[in-house]
């Protein structure tokens, strides 16, 4: 720490201070970070918009808490290593608006219980100023696991960018991309990616939508598969483009499947084959092919 640097202003940081210190929890020391964990319990409400998280430091904040929270607010906040949440309970509203997570994310198997928002966030697998070729084990390359998690109630993705890392695996040569987990979560409340960049595969296989889907204008560069999801009261993709193609068999979309304006390039079509669809296609193209069961 600089000497004389009595608060975070005078480190130029502008992240939320901790109510026992001038300083935000980042550069707070150690005697006040220690009693802020000392008073934190289970259910507790957190403020910790911009700060920077090394692994050791949420490390230390989700011992302290426990794995369930109230009201938490990461609104912009830098995490530096792997961020880990899984099998937490969030029971308030969670902001992570604008957060950047540097080295992918794990939400598996959580549970939000009230809004949700990533609008503006930013998910990489690892810090792509750097070198680009590394070695994984491919089951965890990825960028946001949220697998098996459950959304009680509105989640947003507005604009958020979900970044790819390619990677050579040593002596194969094979190029490898991250992926974005959402198998078997559910979703209670509505869910909007709109304005998105999804660079990396996109993984809904099994997905519940209890609200409206919204994924208008995004960009898919990755391949898309929501197979055998169910989308009860509608699936919106106007004006995205599937890059890469995608694949929906045996999806169930109930009250209305919006693709107007939606593109996918004829070598890569959105594969629809054995999906059923409640209402007819809207704005249904050559583009995006298929062989469902369409009723009106």
């Amino acid at each position: 720490m600089p000497q004389g640097a009595d608060d975070c202003s005078k480190l130029f940081c502008k992240a939320a201070k901790l109510p026992n210190s001038p300083r935000c929890l980042f550069h707070a020391a150690s005697a006040a970070r220690e009693e802020y964990f000392a008073g934190l319990r289970p259910g507790a409400d957190m403020n910790h918009r911009g700060t920077a998280f090394s692994v050791a430091l949420l490390q230390s904040l989700s011992s302290a808490t426990g794995p369930r929270v109230g009201n938490v607010n990461f609104e912009g906040a830098s995490f530096r290593g792997p961020a880990n949440f899984s099998k937490f309970t969030f029971e308030g509203q969670a902001n992570f608006s604008g957060a950047h997570f540097r080295h992918g994310v794990s939400f598996r198997e959580v549970r939000f219980e009230e809004a949700v928002n990533f609008d503006g966030a930013t998910f990489l697998q690892n810090d792509q100023s750097n070198d680009r070729h590394y070695m994984y084990t491919l089951a965890d390359n990825f960028a946001a696991n949220f697998t098996l998690a459950r959304f009680v109630k509105e989640v947003t993705f507005r604009r958020a960018d979900f970044g790819v890392l390619c990677v050579t695996v040593p002596h194969i040569g094979k190029w490898v991309s991250t992926w974005i987990g959402f198998n078997e979560v559910v979703f209670g409340g509505a869910v909007i990616f709109d304005g998105s960049t999804i660079k990396a595969t996109l993984r809904g296989r099994g997905a519940t939508f209890k609200d409206k889907a919204l994924f208008r204008s995004c960009e898919f560069h990755g391949p898309v598969e929501f197979n055998d999801a169910k989308f009860e009261w509608g699936l919106h993709l106007e004006a995205s483009m599937f890059k890469t193609g995608g694949t929906f068999k045996n999806a169930k979309i109930y009250n209305g499947f919006h693709v107007e304006g939606a593109w996918a390039p004829y070598d890569w079509p959105v594969d629809l084959k054995g999906g059923f669809y409640e209402h007819r296609m809207l704005g249904f193209g050559d583009d995006l092919r298929g062989g469902g069961d369409y009723r009106r």
